[in-house]
C-alpha cells in the first residue's frame, strides 16, 4: 500500500475515510480538552491574571458539545461522505440506522426507560454547542452534563472503531 501523507492533502479532494479521519481527530482533540479541564466542571477557579475566579462550564460543555459534533460527522462523512450543521439531534438522525441501534444499546444508554429520555436529552442538548459558544447572549438553557459527557465518549469509540485501519496514516 502506497504511503498516504495527510498533510499533503490540503485543497485536493479527499476520500472520505479521510475526512472522516480528520474529523475524528478533531473531536478527540476537544474531547481531550474537556476531559483535563472537566473533573471539576461546576467549580469556580481563580482568574489570578485579573484577581477574580469564573466557572469553566460554559468552556467545559463547549469542549464536549463540539467533539459530539466532530464524532457525528466523523460517522457520517464515512458512510455518506457530505456533512454540514452544528445540531447534535439533526446530526444523529443522519446517521445510518444500524449506528444508532449501536449508541442506544450503550450500557449509559440501555435501560428502557433511557431509550425515552436518550431522545428526550439529544433534542433538549441539540444546540448545546452554539449554546454555549456563545453563552454570554443566552439564557436559561437546561442541560445535562453527565448526558453530553456519556454521548461522548461513546461516540468516540465507535467513530474510532470505523476509522481505526486509517489511523496510521495520520502524521499528526
Amino acid at each position: 500500500m502506497e504511503k498516504f501523507d495527510i498533510k499533503n492533502q490540503k485543497g485536493k479532494s479527499r476520500p472520505k475515510e479521510i475526512q472522516s479521519l480528520r474529523a475524528y481527530m478533531n473531536g478527540v482533540k476537544y474531547l481531550s480538552v474537556a476531559r483535563l479541564s472537566g473533573a471539576n466542571w461546576f467549580e469556580i477557579v481563580p482568574y489570578p491574571h485579573r484577581n477574580f475566579q469564573l466557572s469553566l462550564s460554559s468552556a467545559i460543555y463547549t469542549n464536549y458539545s463540539f467533539s459530539c459534533e466532530m464524532f457525528l460527522k466523523s460517522i457520517i462523512l464515512f458512510h455518506k461522505g457530505s456533512v454540514h450543521g452544528h445540531n447534535l439531534k439533526e446530526l444523529y438522525d443522519k446517521l445510518p440506522d444500524n449506528i444508532k441501534d449501536l449508541i442506544k444499546s450503550q450500557k449509559m444508554f440501555s435501560k428502557e426507560s433511557l431509550q425515552i429520555q436518550f431522545e428526550e436529552l439529544l433534542e433538549m442538548m441539540g444546540d448545546s454547542f452554539v449554546f454555549f459558544r456563545y453563552d454570554n447572549e443566552n439564557e436559561g438553557y437546561t442541560t445535562n452534563m453527565n448526558f453530553l459527557r456519556g454521548f461522548a465518549e461513546c461516540l468516540e469509540s465507535i467513530s474510532y472503531e470505523l476509522i481505526e485501519p486509517y489511523v496510521k496514516h495520520a502524521l499528526y
